[in-house]
């Protein structure tokens, strides 16, 4: 009878799995913007519109998740392009994700009302702090 020892093998300090990263921090806005966006659409009785070239166009779950996901992803592929170019990557990536949400209220300005709009600002705060969060979580 002989026994077979597995040894697990650790990586290396600073190195990260294939887009390991990009989607727990889609995830991360991903469940952010849910969450925001049932605690003020079937919870609190807003009803997020926008007008979108003379169409009004509601705002679903569906397009929260979608709009999150992909800027999660986008954002820390983002982030492993900075790594490559300069040394202080996550400082530059901050300040370009805060520059990107600044950037992001021009999407609420269109909202058709006053509570929609700043529900969409929320919103866009909400899954930029995740993704900003774990971003900066990461790389610690």
């Amino acid at each position: 009878m002989s026994i077979t020892r597995t040894q697990s093998v650790k990586a290396p300090a600073g190195v990260r799995a294939p887009w390991t990263t990009e989607l727990m921090a889609a995830g991360a806005a991903v469940a952010a913007g849910l969450l925001g966006w049932l605690l003020l659409v079937p919870l609190g009785g807003i009803e997020i519109a926008a007008n979108m070239g003379g169409a009004v166009k509601t705002v679903g779950a569906l397009d929260i998740a979608i709009t999150a996901f992909g800027a999660g992803v986008i954002g820390l592929l983002a982030l492993r392009v900075l790594e490559r170019l300069t040394a202080r990557a996550l400082t530059v990536w901050t300040v370009v994700a805060v520059a990107v949400l600044a950037v992001s209220f021009v999407g609420p300005a269109m909202a058709v009302s006053t509570p929609a709009m700043w529900a969409l600002v929320g919103l866009h705060v909400l899954v930029a702090g995740a993704v900003i969060a774990v971003g900066r979580w990461s790389r610690r």
